[in-house]
């Protein structure tokens, strides 16, 4: 047996089985909020945004945060209604989408570079790639992966930040 076959050989008895699970403390290290920031985001906005039983159910959950529960805990121990439930999605959406945006658009203009991409050519690559399982409301694993030159298969079609070109859409209508 060549270098290569055993090098090969190894590699793929190393990797079989293992996953790279990633946390909200990557993103964290990126500049986008963690869950106290949101937990103090959302104890601003959605007071804004409810009124009547709502608001009440609200007051309970930041009852809870003020006892000193994250904000998972205060949510599975008072459960939002739909209502609530959807206005805490949306501003959560906002808040990481503005904060998201921005480092993404860093990554692309070149200014910067993701920690996670300076770390993808160091995981041991099995024939079938890296599993990668995150827990993040984020695409930085994404692009990170993409910016180290790998592809990405997370069952979506497409890449996964892109910028609407005016020219080429009106080109296609």
């Amino acid at each position: 047996m060549d270098m290569h076959e055993l090098k090969q050989k190894l590699q793929n008895h190393f990797t079989d089985g293992l996953v790279t699970i990633v946390g909200c403390g990557l993103s964290s290290a990126e500049g986008l909020p963690g869950m106290a920031e949101l937990a103090e985001y959302l104890r601003n906005e959605i007071p804004l945004l409810v009124k009547n039983e709502n608001l009440d159910l609200w007051y309970n959950i930041v009852d809870l945060l003020n006892e000193g529960k994250t904000i998972e805990q205060a949510m599975i121990t008072c459960p939002p209604s739909p209502d609530l439930e959807e206005y805490i999605i949306t501003k959560t959406a906002d808040l990481f989408l503005h904060h998201e945006s921005n480092v993404l658009n860093a990554v692309i203009k070149g200014d910067r570079t993701l920690r996670f991409t300076k770390l993808v050519p160091h995981i041991l690559k099995s024939a079938t790639g890296i599993p990668v399982i995150t827990t993040n409301y984020d695409r930085l694993i994404e692009m990170a992966v993409e910016m180290a030159g790998l592809g990405v298969d997370t069952l979506f079609v497409g890449h996964h930040y892109g910028v609407l070109n005016g020219v080429i859409f009106k080109s296609c209508v």
